[in-house]
């Protein structure tokens, strides 16, 4: 008798234990998973169409989805700064930016996990104009 009732004990146990995981995995489950993707690395670079969303200030600028690809396929360190504006055309640098001249931005959309503020890749330049790295800048 003392078994039995051990027995059921330990099976509703496991079963509100089990129920409480799933309803935990159910509820977080799209945070972590809007968390741990990369929503710049579902695409490979384009040309015509990242010259073609320059003025697109949507949510979902086709950039965003093929930036990483660019980023690891065609931009190059020690890239001339000429080099990379006609890869990727003009930027959308803040007049601050333009004086300094040491880097690019070029918006991609709003892929970043909270999407508050737009996404931007960031080219960085050395004093002689030439690219030192790149970033996905992502709020």
């Amino acid at each position: 008798m003392k078994r039995t009732r051990l027995r059921k004990a330990l099976i509703i146990i496991t079963i509100a234990v089990s129920a409480v995981v799933l309803a935990t995995l159910v509820m977080i489950g799209p945070f972590l998973y809007e968390m741990l993707r990369n929503p710049y690395n579902d695409r490979p670079f384009d040309r015509k169409v990242w010259l073609s969303a320059a003025d697109d200030d949507s949510r979902d600028n086709p950039r965003g989805p093929m930036a990483e690809d660019l980023r690891r396929r065609f931009l190059r360190k020690g890239m001339a700064k000429k080099e990379v504006r006609s890869l990727l055309g003009d930027p959308r640098n803040s007049w601050y930016e333009e004086a300094r001249g040491r880097e690019d931005h070029y918006f991609l959309g709003y892929w970043g996990y909270m999407s508050m503020d737009g996404d931007y890749l960031v080219v960085h330049y050395d004093k002689a104009g030439k690219a030192t790295s790149t970033e996905i800048y992502s709020h």
